[in-house]
């Protein structure tokens, strides 16, 4: 099997949402539409001998909170809970409310984990961040998904907060991680 790691284009679309839907259950799931806005904020990591994807990851501007939340008409504030002296800065600074570069999703296809792809895709967003200069890298995920908060703890990810109900259906809390900080 002969591997490559490149950006994704318009034409992988049909294969990243299908390998999408193998790796989120129906209430995470994006629609398709969504993926044509991070068409070219996408990793692949491709078997070119059958040009079968393995796995991807989409990176692109996270909002960790929002001031004003207006959905469902509820004019609620997200609520950002720090667990250590980072998560502290970043709520009195109000840095929570700021755009950061992060990981949107990471998929690896289920035949192919535990092999080191969500690693690869991963110290390829640290090379991005790095080469255009982002001083803060960071991600949400549900704080049921124990595999992938420890996936993140091994690659140098810290988790600094938690932000109640971010996600829905069903409503959870969200871990909410960084690589690197400069405050």
């Amino acid at each position: 099997m002969k591997l490559i790691i490149r950006n994704s284009n318009i034409n992988d679309l049909d294969k990243l949402y299908e390998l999408h839907k193998l790796c989120f259950t129906s209430i995470d799931q994006w629609y398709k539409n969504n993926f044509n806005a991070y068409i070219n904020n996408s990793i692949i990591l491709e078997n070119i001998n059958n040009n079968e994807i393995l796995g991807f990851l989409i990176h692109g501007s996270i909002f960790p909170c929002v001031k004003n939340n207006n959905m469902f008409n509820d004019n609620l504030n997200d609520v950002f809970i720090p667990n250590n002296e980072i998560g502290t800065l970043f709520l009195n600074n109000n840095i929570h409310y700021n755009e950061h570069l992060g990981i949107l999703m990471l998929c690896v296809h289920p035949n192919y984990r535990n092999k080191g792809i969500a690693t690869k895709l991963i110290n390829v967003h640290f090379n991005y961040s790095i080469a255009n200069n982002h001083k803060v890298i960071c991600l949400n995920t549900r704080k049921s998904n124990i595999n992938a908060i420890n996936l993140y703890i091994k690659m140098g990810y810290s988790n600094i907060a938690f932000i109640t109900n971010k996600y829905f259906f069903p409503s959870e809390d969200s871990v909410f991680m960084i690589k690197t900080i400069q405050i």
